[in-house]
């Protein structure tokens, strides 16, 4: 398992740096220190098996945590650290969770705040020790297709075997300096991590994802060697034109892309730029983390299809069929590393039998390629997060004199992403502060729509 390999990265290298933040710096051997002894604490505190909200933004803490929560026998529920307070609370509820780690303030009944506790620096060397075998299960939400939270189950072995499997296709050296600059609660975040740990590297973390001039000054101030971003990201870099990408690519050895489309001409600019860089574009979801990937080498054209990874089989699906070569229908997946299911969701049986339907189309190549198409229904990806049109709407339609809503996506031209922009009927003028502000207690930031029009009727 995991914990292991990072045991046996402590004994090879003790005093190897794992993490960057900010001013801060961590080797392995204090970093397993603080996880065995923040594990100590929750098994005293709290019963075997119990699930434990983890709920921070991105920072070194947070993979302490994680980590001590696993090795304590308890199962993690990972969320956003902007999931808006109702959702938070639905979590909370269907979970049963009794405690939170958190930097946060959360007055709910029955519920047990853990706050970071002061580890004192350890000469504990009891991990040499460690012998017990980590099962179970961790859960991670995400918005899902209705907007409402889905708590996607994942086996810890599932999540061991999918990280063996990226760092077998993403060649990593054990002297490299990885770049994060996505959260550790999103699936992608957190499948980087586990890389980390197996392989032995070093991580700097960026916790200003959205601020692109300070992830170029990370970039060159550590002398990165690979980052991952999505493919929004990618389109903003393309556009900052000021930037002298000639200074650090010379370092960057890997790039790895995902998860949502992302424009060819985007692709071949990565290529020309970050000429030393191997690009990785993969795609996948939270119920199956890097499903297919592309890889894309400077001594060929950029491949149109995606190869299925070991442990997952895709069926491209049209009117209850699969496909014949060339024909386009949705994707589904099923396999070994794919989710066991959803918390309290009666469909998990089906799940299991039929495969999981993603909501994305695409062209069949052959059994095990495909050429990625887009989406099947309104969902789109905002900076990575699942993005859906109904939801907004339905929150829209709650806030008082507003009649009917209707939502659109429409790409950024400075981005090449994507914005959301409003229209809604109301007998009255709207104060539009007043309705930013409904909105952002029941909606996550990225979901809060660019630009509001007040029109006369709704077609």
């Amino acid at each position: 398992m995991i914990e292991k390999k990072l045991i046996q990265n402590v004994k090879k290298n003790p005093k190897k740096i794992i993490f960057i933040h900010e001013n801060e710096k961590i080797t392995y051997s204090e970093f397993l220190n603080h996880i065995f002894y923040f594990s100590k604490f929750l098994k005293r505190k709290i019963n075997k098996k119990s699930k434990v909200l983890l709920l921070q933004n991105n920072c070194i803490e947070w993979a302490i945590h994680y980590f001590s929560i696993r090795l304590a026998g308890l199962t993690p529920v990972i969320i956003s650290d902007l999931m808006p307070y109702h959702k938070l609370r639905t979590i909370i509820n269907e979970n049963k969770i009794r405690y939170v780690i958190s930097d946060k303030k959360i007055r709910l009944k029955n519920l047990n705040l853990i706050k970071n506790i002061k580890i004192k620096k350890s000469k504990d060397s009891s991990y040499h020790k460690f012998k017990n075998k980590i099962s179970g299960n961790e859960i991670i939400y995400t918005s899902g297709t209705t907007g409402m939270p889905k708590g996607v189950i994942l086996k810890l072995e599932t999540s061991y075997q999918v990280a063996k499997m990226i760092n077998n296709i993403v060649k990593v050296k054990k002297n490299t300096i990885e770049l994060l600059s996505v959260p550790f609660f999103h699936s992608d975040g957190l499948g980087r991590l586990k890389c980390l740990v197996l392989n032995g590297h070093t991580m700097v973390i960026n916790d200003k994802p959205n601020n692109f001039v300070n992830f170029f000054n990370l970039l060159e101030k550590y002398k990165i060697n690979g980052f991952f971003m999505v493919s929004s990201g990618i389109e903003i870099l393309k556009k900052l034109s000021f930037l002298n990408f000639n200074k650090i690519a010379t370092n960057l050895e890997f790039i790895e892309i995902g998860s949502e489309n992302i424009k060819k001409s985007t692709l071949n600019w990565a290529k020309k730029t970050f000429t030393k860089a191997k690009i990785y574009f993969h795609y996948g979801l939270t119920e199956a983390s890097r499903s297919a990937f592309k890889v894309i080498c400077h001594d060929k054209k950029t491949p149109k299809a995606f190869t299925t990874n070991k442990g997952i089989i895709v069926d491209i699906i049209k009117n209850d069929r699969k496909c014949k070569k060339n024909e386009v229908g949705e994707i589904i997946i099923k396999g070994k590393n794919v989710f066991s299911g959803y918390i309290n969701n009666n469909e998990n049986l089906v799940l299991k039998k039929n495969g999981f339907p993603t909501g994305d189309y695409a062209k069949k190549i052959s059994d095990r390629s495909f050429e990625l198409k887009g989406r099947v229904d309104d969902l789109r990806k905002i900076n990575g997060h699942s993005v859906s049109l109904n939801e907004i709407q339905m929150v829209i339609n709650m806030f008082p004199r507003i009649d009917q809503s209707k939502c659109n996506f429409v790409i950024d031209r400075n981005s090449g992403g994507y914005k959301i922009h409003a229209r809604y009927t109301s007998k009255t003028l709207i104060n539009q502060n007043k309705l930013i502000y409904f909105l952002r207690k029941r909606l996550e930031t990225f979901k809060i729509p660019n630009r509001f029009t007040r029109i006369k009727q709704i077609s």
